[in-house]
């Protein structure tokens, strides 16, 4: 399969109409003129083939939510109290107490914006409280639970007001823009005591290479039970065409009650944020959850041979079938060409229609001439094998298909695939058939 680069655009449909004419017959009493009747012709008109059907609707990618492990996070999920003295106070935090239901807020149903502060993204809010991240390739959101506990000091005895607060954090990113955003919303559910009135406040962070501050706020607030808190920071980027870089964003909130001197501070860090200058045929830079990987699913239906043939050369063990075990892109168009030509060399007779399609993919790291093994194939590929066909995860298959299908699902996996989901040389991917 060849991927064809270009820059992604999008997709067009045309719909073609058919006009009937009518015909009117018309009597007289005079005898009819005689037609005249040409000539028959010595050559024929050549009879145009009908264009091969377009597949784009039989593509699609993954855009499913997933756990996603934030290497900081463990504390982030049932932590010990951490207390602060505040005078006559003591202040103490702790996360991944019992979660409280969050009722949906019908607004986070709207169309996210970039800069400006969004609503947390129904898909997280309908799966409540569970003290994780949930990520894709573009979006990050967890809802975390905490409570913050006011001791008030007598005697140098504590006792305790508690006010419990369950935490929004949204990281939103656009994969066709230098700027990215971390938001955070801290939202209490249950205050007592000498928690009411308690100020919220924040400071964002930003470790690595896209992590240029544009703007941040997130002042003094005290909500009220069931009110919010809210913070956004914005960061960005300006990488050199080629080039790629990791950040890593966390805000410190602080809580400050009434009655206490000092704030007590929480870290609240989240997963590695990657912005680039690096698809090809894409010159806008666009940042991604480099963690998530992307996988790309054909409609077998549509895809029959491509379909057929893919599947089949995952099953006899090589590699690309899911996010465990994927394949790598590659863009140097030297280690392409080699890939192809071990695959598909030129001696390989085409039959008609047909056109040869190498597995694992000529622009992956586990091309043909990459993949430590030799060729295999499936009884219905009118290919010839030399040497008895390889098994495992070694080597690599190669197959005569379908033309336009072979053609269509290499430009859609660039165009459907490579471009939107900012798949770099190097980054995993995976391919379904459905």
């Amino acid at each position: 399969m060849q991927i064809q680069h270009g820059r992604v655009g999008r997709r067009a449909f045309a719909v073609l109409g058919a006009i009937a004419g009518s015909m009117m017959i018309v009597g007289a009493l005079a005898a009819p003129a005689q037609a005249a009747v040409p000539a028959p012709s010595t050559t024929s008109a050549p009879i145009e083939a009908p264009a091969p059907p377009d597949l784009t609707a039989a593509v699609s990618v993954g855009d499913e939510v997933e756990p996603i492990t934030v290497e900081t996070g463990d504390a982030m999920r049932s932590t010990q109290d951490s207390c602060t003295q505040a005078g006559d106070q003591v202040l103490c935090i702790e996360m991944g107490t019992e979660p409280a239901d969050v009722p949906l807020d019908e607004a986070g149903r709207g169309d996210v914006q970039p800069f400006a502060m969004v609503n947390v993204p129904a898909w997280r809010l309908e799966a409540g409280v569970q003290n994780q991240y949930f990520a894709n390739r573009t979006n990050m959101c967890g809802i975390f639970s905490g409570t913050l506990t006011v001791h008030q000091v007598t005697n140098g005895v504590p006792g305790a007001v508690v006010g419990t607060m369950q935490f929004y954090n949204y990281i939103y990113m656009d994969t066709s823009l230098n700027r990215w955003a971390n938001q955070m919303r801290v939202s209490p559910t249950i205050i007592t005591g000498q928690a009411a009135g308690t100020q919220i406040s924040g400071v964002a962070t930003c470790t690595g290479g896209p992590c240029v501050q544009a703007s941040q706020s997130f002042p003094a607030q005290a909500p009220a039970a069931m009110g919010n808190a809210d913070g956004e920071s914005y960061w960005e980027w300006t990488g050199a065409t080629g080039t790629a870089a990791y950040g890593t964003p966390s805000w410190s909130i602080t809580f400050k009650s009434p009655g206490s001197t000092t704030s007590a501070s929480l870290n609240r860090p989240a997963a590695q944020v990657r912005c680039d200058n690096a698809v090809p045929g894409r010159a806008v830079i666009g940042c991604v959850v480099p963690s998530i990987t992307p996988v790309i699913r054909y409609d077998g239906t549509s895809f029959v041979e491509f379909g057929a043939r893919v599947s089949g050369a995952q099953a006899s063990g090589l590699k690309g079938g899911s996010s465990a075990n994927p394949l790598h892109r590659m863009v140097n168009a030297t280690q392409q060409a080699a890939n192809r030509n071990t695959a598909c060399p030129s001696s390989l007779p085409r039959p008609t229609g047909k056109s040869c399609d190498e597995y694992p993919f000529a622009s992956t790291y586990e091309g043909a001439a990459l993949s430590g093994g030799l060729a295999r194939t499936q009884s219905w590929c009118q290919v010839a094998l030399v040497n008895p066909p390889s098994t495992g995860a070694a080597g690599y298959s190669v197959c005569m298909i379908n033309a336009n299908e072979n053609s269509q699902a290499g430009s859609l996996m660039n165009s459907v695939l490579f471009g939107p989901s900012r798949v770099i040389d190097g980054d995993a991917f995976y391919v379904e058939i459905l």
